[in-house]
Parts: C-alpha cells; structure tokens; sequence
C-alpha cells in the first residue's frame, strides 16, 4: 500500500520462511536498495539467490539486476528480456528493462519499458532506483525519470 518499511518487514518474513525462494528474496532485495541504495554485496546475494533455482522467472530477474549492478549492461538485457518473454504481464521485468535502458542510453526504449512497468502496476514508490541514474545519466534523470519520480 505504499509503504515500503512494512512492505520490507513482510518481505524478510517470508525470506526467513524459505529463504531459498527467490521471489521473495529479489523482492525483499530491491526494497532494501530503495530505502538504502545499491550495494556490491547485493549483486552476490542475488546471484547466489537465483542459482538455488535457476529456471524460475525471479531467478531471471534476479540475475539481471545483479548484472546491471556490476555493470554489466547487455548481459543484464538478456536476463530480463528472457524474463519478459516467459511473464508477458512481468512489471518488475520492464522496470528494470528501463533501467537498463537507460544505462545504455537507449533513451526512448527506455521511457516506453517504464511507462509499460507502471501500466502494468508497479508501484511508483519502486521507482526509487531511478535515482541512481543521476550520477551516470544526468540527462535522463533531469529529463525523464526526476518528473517520473515526483508524480
């Protein structure tokens, strides 16, 4: 319902429940980095998160944001175009699309992937990675994503 503290709360019980699970554990992830920031030590856990179960659509997601986190652009793509080719309606898989995206800076492709994202629900409170962008994308944070973070 917006809050991202409870939200992290409910996340980390379901984590201690099966922390093997994947979903769970991406989702408890990118809720820490909204409220803390990205870590080095985040793309290693998610890595070893998505090797419990690698076939799993989370374990996609998973790797593509690892590998967005070490910079690792197009191989990122990868993962999460894999990831929206077998979850059509996957709004976190769009989201990182675009983040990707714009990482690369395929501008345009970007906005569309973030814009689909939140057609398909995303709540605006994970857009928060978006902010990172404002070190390496200057340009696009002022243009795009700050006025998308502020509505």
């Amino acid at each position: 319902m917006g809050d991202l503290t409870q939200a992290r709360v409910y996340a980390l019980r379901s984590c201690d429940q099966k922390p093997e699970n994947a979903e769970h554990g991406c989702l408890l992830t990118w809720l820490k980095m909204c409220q803390d920031g990205p870590e080095q030590a985040t793309a290693n856990y998610l890595k070893d998160l998505a090797a419990f179960d690698p076939q799993v659509d989370a374990a996609y997601l998973c790797r593509g944001i690892a590998l967005w986190l070490q910079e690792e652009y197009e191989a990122a793509l990868l993962e999460l175009e894999q990831l929206s080719a077998l979850e059509p309606l996957s709004k976190e898989a769009y989201f990182w699309i675009g983040v990707v995206y714009a990482s690369l800076g395929r501008d345009q492709e970007a906005i569309d992937a973030l814009k689909h994202a939140l057609e398909l629900g995303l709540f605006p409170q994970l857009l928060t990675p978006l902010t990172w962008l404002k070190e390496t994308r200057p340009d696009f944070y002022e243009q795009y994503a700050r006025p998308l973070l502020a509505q």
